[in-house]
């Protein structure tokens, strides 16, 4: 007797028991995305090009062994690949164009394609170590097509909201294949998750921030502390709030904080000047979330290279959920006193504990 077939969701091409489409709310792109994807990525399991797909407004994506012509890029379209100029908000594509497929079926396809080779080149340097915790990168700049769309068009539509759902969904994915799949216990790790870390910790500065309630300005940096991993040098800072964008008693409470500590701040351009003082450009600033790495660049205050430690240490313990806490926790640590108040302080002394070599 020939045994049923998986119930499937045709919009996304998963069994119905991993579909991902409740993950996903559409992005309103401006910059158009062209997947070119290999015809064996198509139906791989964990293929990410699916997430851009369902989860962009505008996207195209086209399967090709590189024998077929030229699809009809938009003027002006870029390829995402090696060896190009670093790619920055100035540079305002009419599309971004992304390979789709391992790295060998990426190179097999780029050599095929005059048309690709052709394009503008812009490179990538992640900001984050990729989060796919079921199929290994070739090396740690390599992530996922999904995570090079979102790196891309943060870099150059900063102010779109909505793509770090995409993410969100590539977590779900990974997470439900993680759950039907007993039996897996992911790739071998490493002993110490921070080995990779260890000849730049004397150029590492762990940063937290807390911000004031969302409203319809921009973000309104509150708090500020950091850690130097070499000398355990701190610094904090707490920035005055404008009369009109006053936080709620609550809000500060819940951020550990007073107004007599913030009416002491400074205004942003000197928190600004101060911060510069502490950390070099030289240096690698880390956070344990994304989140706070992008606050650091929309209030200005870091442009340079950066690490998410939660990205790190799920990479090398993928069964591992849950916050900060659970980290700690799982690490058999305590949390850091450095002197430093608030949450933010806090949150850094847990940060520096598991960062303490």
């Amino acid at each position: 007797m020939t045994p049923l077939a998986r119930p499937t969701c045709y919009r996304c091409h998963k069994p119905e028991v991993a579909c991902i489409c409740d993950s996903l709310r559409e992005v309103a792109n401006q910059t158009p995305v062209w997947v070119i994807q290999h015809p064996r990525e198509r139906r791989h399991p964990l293929g990410t090009a699916r997430i851009a797909r369902l989860g962009l407004e505008q996207v195209d994506v086209v399967v090709t062994n590189g024998s077929e012509p030229a699809p009809p890029l938009p003027p002006g379209a870029g390829l995402l690949y090696p060896g190009g100029s670093e790619l920055a908000p100035e540079h305002a594509l009419g599309a971004l164009v992304v390979i789709d497929g391992t790295w060998p079926q990426a190179k097999s396809l780029y050599r095929r394609c005059p048309w690709l080779r052709a394009l503008p080149h812009y490179a990538l340097t992640p900001r984050e170590l990729s989060r796919y915790r079921l199929r290994r990168e070739p090396a740690p700049h390599c992530v996922s097509t999904i995570e090079a769309i979102v790196e891309a068009l943060r870099r150059l539509e900063p102010h779109t909201p909505g793509l770090d759902g995409l993410l969100e969904a590539f977590d779900a994915m990974i997470d439900r294949q993680i759950d039907l799949s007993p039996g897996w216990h992911g790739p071998r790790a490493p002993r110490d998750w921070r080995h990779g870390f260890a000849e730049a910790a004397s150029r590492m500065v762990a940063v937290d921030l807390d911000l004031g309630p969302r409203d319809a300005g921009p973000p309104l940096l509150l708090h500020t502390v950091a850690w130097r991993c070499d000398t355990g040098a701190t610094f904090e800072a707490f920035v005055r709030p404008p009369e009109t964008r006053r936080p709620h008693p609550c809000h500060l409470a819940h951020l550990e904080l007073n107004d007599d500590e913030l009416d002491e701040g400074l205004d942003v351009d000197a928190l600004r000047a101060a911060f510069s003082t502490f950390v070099q450009p030289s240096d690698i600033v880390v956070a344990w979330s994304a989140k706070t790495l992008r606050a650091l660049a929309e209030a200005e205050l870091w442009h340079g290279e950066t690490i998410t430690l939660k990205s790190a240490f799920r990479q090398a313990h993928p069964n591992v959920r849950g916050p900060l806490e659970a980290a700690l926790a799982h690490q058999e640590l305590s949390s850091l006193d450095l002197g430093l108040k608030g949450r933010a302080g806090r949150q850094l002394g847990a940060v520096a504990s598991l960062l303490s070599f």
